[in-house]
């Protein structure tokens, strides 16, 4: 046996589906596990972290994250929400060996499994087939800058699990490539010569189908047209790259073209006009409170919602994550929508008040406090990311839970990750009533599973009836 076997801890086979943890922390040996695919849960990394941290006192782990395909995306994901720090994801087309040296905190990775004597097998057995190869995501990136098209295609394949099959530079040329290479994602761009990115989706999303990410610079004026887009089809959007910034943006995209694989391409028949819809008086009681959490698909959901309820309406408080400027061009096109108010919550003291929905800003952290005797909305732009988010959902239902006498209802729309289930746990147990989007509605159904999972929602309904069932359990 060799010096470096007799130093390994253990040897582990990494095969599709499961995930392999090897987390460090100062003045211990390292330690390696392996989770299997049904344990890749909120509650399996919980019991995987406590596991890890048994008998290393109170310093921080520090989490490298291995697996074949999108489980290591998965996993990190899911070490975030759980408020652990993730340095590294290594994620292999196939399945690989790992050879773990717990006093150098060091792994060895080989492509072929590890050499072992293997056991008599009977004659009739049949042969062992090996795992299948990774089938990559195909992404199209459409943009009119070389520069911008490069830096995208560097970004995204950074991953052995996605690739980019074509890019375009006029919007005449897509067609023919979605034909050629019917890809997974597309990343588009809104400022194009010959069409912009939004009229194009406009004419090809019904056609063909493909989930699109806008990709944008982060102004008011681009944050009208990303909504416009939203509303045509596109799943998310991205900051467009630039070389400064490409590490931390690329784990973005990449995160965001594996999800826009998976997200369903609802569409929501335009929202009528706002009207009640119960069976009793319809007018809602300007004493109750209304809270409500939001991400991927948020924003086409919050519209839906919002259209669906009466001209007077009591304060609803949203957080949808979204980035600096472009919550404020979201207000601004629903205040433009709704007959009651809608401002962004940017500055501190803004009051509480029916008939006024208040979104909070990008970048920021908004909470709820009592002054004298009516209620008004902190804004913390210095606060830390909640479940790296920021505005963060579980921040603001952590902040209201104890707040307001009257009736109140928490509500959690479609979204990735899993902000907000645990605010809504929190609500449920200060006795709010709770809704969640259902599955078949929701663009990503992960906020809203996780909420379900911790079993504190009283109704799971299709977008299209919440805001009759907010109207019925708020009506005076």
């Amino acid at each position: 046996m060799s010096a470096a076997e007799q130093l390994a801890e253990e040897i582990l086979e990494v095969r599709p589906g499961a995930c392999a943890f090897f987390s460090g922390s100062p003045g211990t040996e390292s330690r390696l596990s392996l989770l299997p695919q049904r344990e890749l849960t909120p509650a399996g990394i919980a019991g995987l972290i406590s596991a890890h941290r048994a008998g290393r006192g109170p310093a921080p782990l520090i989490w490298k994250v291995l697996g074949v395909g999108t489980a290591p995306a998965v996993a990190a994901e899911l070490l975030l929400a759980a408020n652990e720090s993730v340095e590294k994801q290594v994620s292999r087309p196939e399945a690989f060996s790992l050879v773990h040296f717990p006093a150098e905190g060091r792994l060895r990775i080989s492509v072929s499994a590890p050499v072992a004597a293997p056991a008599p097998a009977p004659v009739s057995s049949p042969a062992v087939v090996s795992a299948p190869r990774l089938k990559r995501l195909k992404v199209l990136v459409v943009d009119d800058s070389a520069s911008i098209r490069n830096l995208l295609k560097k970004m995204v394949e950074e991953e052995p699990d996605l690739e980019v099959v074509a890019t375009a530079e006029l919007p005449s040329q897509v067609e023919d490539l979605i034909k050629l290479h019917r890809p997974d994602v597309i990343t588009l761009d809104i400022h194009m010569p010959e069409e912009d990115g939004v009229s194009l989706l406009k004419r090809l999303f019904p056609i063909y189908r493909v989930p699109t990410i806008m990709v944008t610079a982060i102004s008011l004026q681009e944050g009208r047209r990303v909504f416009e887009a939203l509303e045509s089809g596109a799943v998310d959007y991205v900051q467009k790259p630039d070389f400064k910034d490409i590490r931390a943006l690329g784990s973005t995209l990449r995160e965001k073209i594996r999800m826009a694989s998976q997200a369903k391409m609802v569409h929501h028949a335009p929202a009528a006009p706002a009207r009640a819809k119960s069976t009793g008086s319809g007018v809602m009681d300007p004493n109750s409170i209304i809270v409500i959490g939001s991400s991927t698909g948020g924003t086409e959901a919050l519209k839906v919602l919002l259209m669906g309820l009466p001209a007077e309406i009591p304060p609803i408080l949203i957080v949808q994550h979204i980035p600096p400027v472009f919550s404020k061009a979201f207000a601004d096109r629903m205040n433009q929508l709704c007959p009651f108010e809608v401002v962004e919550g940017s500055e501190a003291g803004m009051e509480i008040l029916p008939g006024r929905v208040i979104v909070a800003a990008g970048g920021t952290q908004m909470g709820v406090r009592k002054v004298g005797q009516g209620y008004r909305i902190t804004v913390d732009p210095a606060a830390d990311p909640v479940n790296r988010h920021k505005p963060s959902v579980d921040y603001l239902f952590h902040s209201v839970k104890d707040q307001f006498p009257g009736k109140r209802v928490g509500v959690i729309l479609t979204g990735m990750g899993a902000d907000g289930a645990k605010g809504m746990r929190a609500l449920k147990d200060k006795g709010w009533q709770t809704i969640a989007q259902d599955e078949a509605s929701s663009v990503v159904f992960g906020m809203p599973k996780e909420a379900i999972r911790l079993n504190c929602i009283d109704d799971t309904l299709s977008l299209t009836r919440i805001a009759g069932k907010l109207i019925s359990l708020l009506e005076v």
